[in-house]
């Protein structure tokens, strides 16, 4: 997943009808840009590892350079 922090949380409504709420953390300015950059690097480290079985097993390959200049 791409947002590990992130929960869909069960709401009622003033209706009674139940529906879902996407929270993530409460922070400031500051703590929120790290918190998406985090989140981000996070992310293309996922589909990197998903691109290349080889990177991901940790080894070095040619595969990810050549898919740049595609």
């Amino acid at each position: 997943t791409l947002t590990p922090h992130m929960q869909l949380l069960p709401q009622r409504s003033n209706s009674g009808k139940e529906f879902t709420k996407l929270q993530g953390p409460a922070l400031g300015d500051q703590q929120q840009g790290s918190f998406s950059i985090e989140l981000w690097e996070q992310a293309f480290f996922d589909a990197s590892q998903r691109l290349c079985p080889v990177r991901a097993g940790g080894h070095e390959c040619g595969c990810l350079p050549v898919l740049a200049r595609m």
